[in-house]
């Protein structure tokens, strides 16, 4: 009699498939937690980078800016008019105006507890065929009700281009430090003649009627330069500058590094947009490098834009010869937030520091730890320190 076959089972018991089921629960619990802990580091490192990709960004363009807003070609002859006077201004019948707002290379005003801004003074020309300077003595004095100027050379003097006359001392009732910003209509070089004609329609730099009559829009008597034998007016012939405003920048609420184009009494040009320069920028802070006029060695002493150094303040002439350097400090935040741990930020424990001080931190949202911070700063000197006589 045949003995039944029997058949062999195959598979997994119910035990087997529990503690498969276990390891593979383990061994995804194991790779999740890898990869959160490799994804954390990866933001970690990216938030890093963008923060000391826009810091750098940020600081490059202003460091770039400030650099082009050194003194001025014409020496010292700006630097000490006081008072200085001019036409127009881009506007009819403008009275005295700052020189020092348009002849100061940078102007920081200080942001209390929140951040800085800096305004820095350039000059761009649309004469690059006639892009001279000249400078010229009076051989007489001015005349009344003229617009006309006997001259000693019309030599880098062009149509179309600027005249600044200085008195540098005081003659004739006229006071030192008087000067007046006009705009060339006519060169005469075998005369020796420089006009700066009047007219409604004219240069916006030069009055309606002539030259000191008493009877401007304004009811100003300009200054009347005088040719003595001790002492005699000068003018200086540039080129017509741009209208292009002086760039001014500063931290917006939204922390964007920003930049606007402002007149030099701080009004927004026309039609002049507010642009952003780098993003993530939480606070920017600046100070002037200062030392005595014509000292261009030693140890620079660093002030801060208060007192009678507010770029609120018209800084007198002297203030401003002693700028030879502005130090900044700017911190910028990485876009990645960081969870806090058991409900607590601390990704960054303490506000961050620069050479001379430490960011306030007051003003900065409430979750300010959760995120991490890079800070830069750098000293940048002015140009034409040397040149100018500063």
């Amino acid at each position: 009699m045949l003995r039944p076959q029997r058949h062999m089972q195959s598979g997994f018991t119910l035990i087997e498939v529990m503690i498969g089921m276990v390891i593979t629960l383990i061994a995804t619990i194991v790779m999740f937690q890898i990869f959160a802990v490799s994804e954390r580091q990866k933001r970690t490192t990216t938030g890093a980078s963008d923060a000391q990709t826009n810091g750098a960004l940020a600081l490059y363009i202003l460091e770039r800016e400030v650099r082009q807003a050194g003194f001025n070609l014409l020496g010292s002859a700006t630097n000490d008019c006081n008072p200085a006077t001019t036409y127009a201004y881009y506007s009819d019948g403008a009275a005295d105006f700052d020189m020092g707002g348009i002849t100061q290379p940078v102007r920081i005003f200080d942001g209390g507890t929140g951040p800085d801004s800096i305004r820095t003074a350039m000059s761009a020309s649309d004469m690059p065929d006639n892009f001279n300077f000249g400078r010229t003595n009076l051989r007489s004095t001015m005349p009344q009700s003229s617009s006309e100027l006997n001259v000693m050379s019309t030599h880098g003097c062009a149509e179309g281009s600027l005249l600044l006359m200085v008195q540098p001392c005081a003659a004739g009732g006229t006071p030192a430090g008087s000067c007046t910003l006009m705009e060339i209509t006519q060169v005469q070089p075998s005369a020796l003649k420089l006009q700066h004609n009047p007219g409604s329609s004219g240069p916006t730099w030069n009055p309606k009627i002539p030259y000191q009559n008493g009877s401007n829009p304004t009811g100003a008597i300009w200054p009347a330069f005088k040719a003595t034998a001790s002492c005699k007016a000068y003018g200086i012939c540039m080129p017509k500058p741009l209208n292009v405003g002086f760039p001014q920048f500063g931290i917006d609420a939204s922390n964007n590094m920003t930049m606007r184009r402002v007149t030099s009494a701080g009004a927004a040009m026309a039609g002049s947009a507010t642009e952003v320069m780098a993003p993530q920028i939480m606070d920017l802070q600046a100070q002037y490098g200062i030392t005595n006029a014509g000292t261009v060695k030693g140890a620079l002493n660093w002030q801060e834009a208060t007192g009678i150094w507010a770029g609120s303040a018209a800084l007198t002439q002297a203030q401003i010869k002693q700028i030879k350097a502005v130090r900044v400090a700017i911190v910028a935040r990485s876009e990645e937030y960081e969870k806090p741990v058991n409900g607590v930020c601390q990704t960054t424990t303490v506000s961050p520091t620069y050479s001379w001080g430490t960011f306030n931190t007051t003003n900065w949202p409430a979750d300010w730890q959760c995120y991490r911070y890079k800070v830069f700063e750098t000293v940048i000197p002015l140009i034409n320190v040397m040149w100018a006589n500063v």
